[in-house]
């Protein structure tokens, strides 16, 4: 679902969007990172919330499951096998 548009999106449709932009400061941490539909997130572009006029359905919160809170631990049980997709949301691995 967009956290911008409130609107549910297939997850291929759905792209990731810093709350507070990396040019204003933001970081990449589950703190500042929400799911957000591609033209909302062009529109939104590098501007933050009270620019745009946006409001977020939920803050952003890291995940309560074991298993995405620790992007090391999905890691050392997939391996090398992790799938590409999944690069983006893992960050740099030694």
């Amino acid at each position: 679902m967009c956290q911008y548009c409130h609107k549910r999106f297939p997850k291929s449709r759905l792209t990731l969007d810093h709350v507070t932009p990396k040019s204003q400061g933001g970081d990449k941490s589950w703190n500042n990172l929400v799911t957000s539909c591609s033209a909302c997130n062009q529109k939104k572009a590098d501007k933050s919330l009270e620019e745009i006029g946006f409001k977020l359905l939920k803050q952003p919160t890291p995940p309560t499951s074991h298993f995405w809170s620790s992007p090391e631990w999905l890691v050392s049980k997939v391996g090398n096998n992790v799938p590409k997709e999944w690069e983006k949301f893992l960050g740099e691995r030694i």
